[in-house]
This record gives structure tokens, sequence and C-alpha cells, in this order.
């Protein structure tokens, strides 16, 4: 029997865990943080499909507002700017570990996160910008098949 979870988006994921997405037409949406519904979103996903890396894949808190007093704790503690959403510690076939990050069109990775994107980059790492649910779950089953 299909389990369902509840997300703005649902899933269906029988037993042997392939996911299909379906949108709700009859759910209206109050998104107020359309990009941190989307990762939020994708990581409930990411969880339930792939319990086993549960452990190795989780988020990088720097889209926050935070006081100036905790932006300097945070910046003396190793606090980065640009750094990606999301990160995956699994080396596939080619890359190292691969680094997500979420945006809502229009928006745009700022100067900050193009240069943390080139640095992971030269280091062997995969990085990858996704706009969508459906662009993320692309992403991602194309980088643990390798």
């Amino acid at each position: 029997m299909p389990r369902q979870l509840s997300l703005s988006v649902a899933f269906i994921v029988s037993s042997r865990r392939p996911a299909h997405c379906f949108y709700q037409p009859n759910i209206v949406l109050k998104m107020k943080h359309p990009e941190s519904d989307l990762q939020a979103n994708c990581v409930k996903y990411f969880r339930y499909q792939y319990p086993n890396l549960a452990k190795v894949f989780f988020s990088v808190p720097n889209g926050s507002k935070r006081t100036k007093s905790q932006q300097a704790v945070l910046k003396k503690e190793g606090a980065l700017a640009g750094v990606s959403d999301l990160i995956l510690l699994v080396p596939n076939s080619q890359f190292n570990c691969l680094l997500l990050e979420a945006k809502i069109k229009p928006n745009k990775q700022t100067a900050e996160q193009k240069e943390f994107q080139e640095s992971a980059q030269w280091f062997g790492n995969c990085y990858k910008v996704f706009y969508s649910f459906e662009e993320f779950r692309s992403i991602v089953t194309e980088y643990l098949a390798n």
C-alpha cells in the first residue's frame, strides 16, 4: 500500500520507492518563503526516498536574518557567505560530493554563491542550482546513479 506524505507537493511512494509527484489543485498555498518551502520539500522527499543517506544530507542555514552580534559570532565560527543550501556528502564516479542551491525564478545566484560554486567545482565537487522539485529529483537521481 502506498504511503502519502503531507507536503505542499504530495508524493506517493511505493514499497520499491519510485516517486511520482502530483499537484493537488484544491490546496491553496500561502508561500511567504517559497525558496525555503521548496528546500524543505526536497529535504523531506530525500530523507524518505534515501533513508540510508539521511545523515549525510543536510542544509547550511546561511540565508536567515540575524542580528549583527549573531552574524559576528557565526563569522568567527567559520560561517561563509555563498555556501550552497544543501550538501550531500556522498561521492559518485565523477565527483566528491553534491552541492545544491535552491532558487525560485526569477532569483539568481549572488556573487558570493557564484564564487563558492567556482571553488567547489575546482576541487572536484558537483554543484547544481535547481528551480523546482522536479529538477531537484532529477539531479539527485542522476548523481546517485553514477
